[in-house]
């Protein structure tokens, strides 16, 4: 009898090659259960990718950076921070937050957007 490599699976606890028979896979050698694993590579990308923008919203909306200065608490959120460490001076520091907080990540999320579909 002639049997395709794609029809054969490998028992998980007990490593022996079975043919795969649908659903109801059981390991010849040792009476465990077998499952094949599914791939859902687009639905697990738009979930990740959703939920990472979902996430993205209120990590932008509450204050994230707290400065300071001559004893005053002032907290801003990422963008109000980039502002406020450009107006005094700190222009590495601003455009490395910049870039690694907001042009990457909406850029990712763009062109995850275009990858999926």
């Amino acid at each position: 009898m002639q049997v395709d490599r794609e029809q054969l699976i490998a028992c998980p606890v007990c490593e022996a090659v079975n043919i795969n028979k649908g659903k109801k896979n059981k390991c010849r050698r040792c009476g465990s259960g077998i499952y094949t694993h599914q791939t859902f590579q687009t639905e697990k990308s738009w979930a990740y990718l959703i939920t990472a923008m979902i996430a993205y919203v209120p990590a932008n909306l509450y204050p994230m950076l707290i400065t300071k200065q001559f004893g005053q608490h002032e907290g801003s959120t990422i963008f109000g921070g980039v502002a406020y460490l450009w107006e005094h001076g700190s222009y590495p520091i601003a455009l490395v937050i910049f870039f690694a907080s907001i042009i990457i990540p909406v850029s990712k999320f763009l062109i995850m957007i275009y990858r999926t579909l």
